[in-house]
């Protein structure tokens, strides 16, 4: 698995004879084959978050999902609609082939998702409850760089996961990744030369992202089910 959120979907063969008139019953959460979360077909997402200004933590949750014609592995993927998309009582907003919450919604687990299917996405729901990455190592994040001498970013105090850490350094024009992968606690360097177009004298957003993923088939379509934790600390870039 690389650092990247990734999104995609799949359909069995067996849909082809299954008439998607009527809303499928409720499916089991237990897996009964690992699959390949490259196969899949969609991604739905419950994300926490975390926003750290100087030691004042604010917490939110949102959701988000995504559909494709064809597995994500395969290149020319494209969004498609999945007809309407509930996360427990609360319908997503769906705009450019993506489904999201535009307002506070409840992920507290268990969690169903609920996709009402068109063509080739099939009607489902389905009840899981999300396994987040866990992180405590917020409070050893910089609070200031300088710019001149580039910025050391050490992660620690991940655990529940061993997709890796994906860590986003942005400003209102400049977006840079890096990856720790394994179990997500390491360090990673970004240069001066990595720095050259942030601005200094402002505050730079470093955000920190992991994920677990649970993919497999729902009647007889596989999908993906990831549960992200986010921390997103504000750095005053000299």
């Amino acid at each position: 698995m690389n650092g990247k959120l990734i999104i995609v979907i799949s359909v069995a063969l067996m849909f082809v004879a299954v008439s998607c008139k009527k809303k499928e019953k409720e499916a089991s959460s237990a897996p009964e084959i690992n699959y390949n979360v490259t196969d899949a077909y969609s991604m739905l997402q419950t994300t926490h978050h975390t926003s750290d200004n100087l030691g004042v933590l604010w917490k939110d949750s949102s959701a988000l999902a995504v559909f494709f014609d064809k597995p994500m592995k395969n290149s020319g993927s494209s969004y498609i609609s999945a007809g309407t998309v509930k996360l427990n009582d609360s319908v997503l907003y769906y705009n450019s082939g993506v489904y999201s919450s535009y307002q506070l919604i409840n992920i507290t687990a268990p969690v169903k998702w609920s996709v009402s299917g068109t063509g080739t996405i099939t009607p489902f729901d389905f009840t899981i409850t999300p396994s987040y990455p866990k992180y405590t190592g917020g409070n050893i994040l910089p609070d200031t760089c300088i710019k001149a001498n580039g910025m050391t970013i050490t992660v620690s105090g991940v655990s529940n996961t061993n997709q890796g850490v994906s860590l986003f350094l942005n400003s209102s024009s400049v977006n840079l990744s890096k990856y720790i992968s394994g179990n997500g606690n390491g360090s990673v360097i970004f240069t001066t030369t990595d720095l050259a177009t942030f601005n200094v004298n402002s505050n730079i957003y470093l955000q920190l992202m992991m994920s677990n993923y649970n993919t497999q088939s729902i009647n007889g379509v596989v999908h993906s089910f990831v549960s992200t934790t986010s921390y997103q600390k504000i750095i005053w870039l000299k």
